[in-house]
């Protein structure tokens, strides 16, 4: 019993920090936003985003 407590209460604290890590847009024009739009845009959601998706979910 002490170890499903200990991880229903390990769950709910992560659960609690993940919106930490949420990230806003920044201001188009900004220096930050072209490092965004690179990263992001053209690179997470692009075809590289899209190969590594598939390569980790086991399909190639």
């Amino acid at each position: 019993m002490k170890k499903v407590t200990f991880f229903a209460i390990l769950t709910v604290l992560l659960l609690q920090t993940v919106n930490v890590f949420a990230m806003a847009t920044p201001v188009a024009g900004s220096f930050a936003y072209d490092l965004y739009d690179i990263a992001v845009t053209q690179i997470l959601l692009g075809t590289i985003g899209l190969v590594a998706g598939v390569a980790s979910a086991g399909v190639v």
